[in-house]
């Protein structure tokens, strides 16, 4: 299975922002620490905000800290929040609405919804905290 950059993007965030708390953090901060764009940087931001993960403020005292304490955000949560299509891993049907002809005897559908639930029965046994502490860094600002 591959995780989308939009998902990678936020699990590094939201990683960064664990990994300081107790202080605000400029988005500026995080993108320059991965390398990444502001400017796309701000746009997931933008969502994990308005969806309760992070909290930000604007002003010169702003920023951003998480919502909620590490180890209430886990990484099934965030998968599942930024990877809409999860449950199309393969089409059956496609755009022209006729079902597959192999849609009766093939089993490739169930075994593979079993094979995501699995994946995700994993994410949903990690949090932020699990991965924040296995690294073995407190804090990573500059």
């Amino acid at each position: 299975m591959r995780l989308t950059l939009y998902t990678e993007y936020s699990i590094q965030t939201l990683i960064y922002l664990g990994r300081n708390q107790g202080r605000r953090v400029a988005i500026q901060e995080i993108a320059d620490m991965y390398q990444i764009s502001s400017n796309h940087l701000s746009k997931i931001v933008c969502r994990l905000a308005r969806n309760g993960m992070v909290s930000s403020r604007r002003g010169r005292t702003g920023g951003l800290e998480l919502a909620h304490p590490t180890n209430k955000i886990t990484l099934g949560d965030i998968v599942r929040f930024t990877e809409a299509d999860m449950d199309e891993l393969v089409t059956c049907e496609p755009d022209n609405g006729k079902a597959c002809v192999l849609s009766d005897a093939c089993r490739l559908r169930g075994i593979l919804a079993q094979s995501l639930n699995a994946f995700m029965s994993v994410l949903d046994d990690v949090t932020l905290h699990d991965v924040i502490m296995e690294s073995g860094q407190r804090h990573i600002h500059r």
